[in-house]
């Protein structure tokens, strides 16, 4: 019996490139990381890279990594090097007043965050 397969990154129909599949469990890797990057290709208004995050915070992007760590921004990881912000935690350059406490009021298995690949 062959190995049952996943990608690291699936497609927008979520098939996979044969370069990306992963030995050990079905493809895409989890329905919920492929719900985000289904979402974040269909509006790519909505979400924010890291270094235009800290541009517009006018910190460097260690920062915004420390400050998703710390629990005061909202990440979603779709790949070891590619991280997006969703864009409505800003408003006139500024982290939305209160983030912190609505993001630790979210429960772990549904925040964004807790996805992984």
């Amino acid at each position: 019996m062959r190995a049952k397969e996943s990608c690291a990154s699936p497609q927008t129909d979520g098939s996979c490139h044969s370069s990306q599949r992963v030995a050990g469990s079905a493809c895409p890797i989890s329905p919920s990381l492929f719900a985000v990057q289904r979402i974040l290709d269909q509006h790519p208004e909505a979400h924010i890279t890291e270094d235009d995050y800290a541009a517009l915070l006018g910190i460097n992007p260690t920062s915004v990594s420390h400050r998703v760590n710390s629990g005061t921004l909202m990440a979603w990881r779709i790949s070891h090097k590619d991280v997006r912000y969703p864009a409505w935690q800003m408003s006139d350059g500024r982290v939305l007043p209160h983030l912190r406490d609505i993001l630790a009021a979210l429960p772990d298995p549904n925040h964004p965050r807790s996805t992984s690949t």
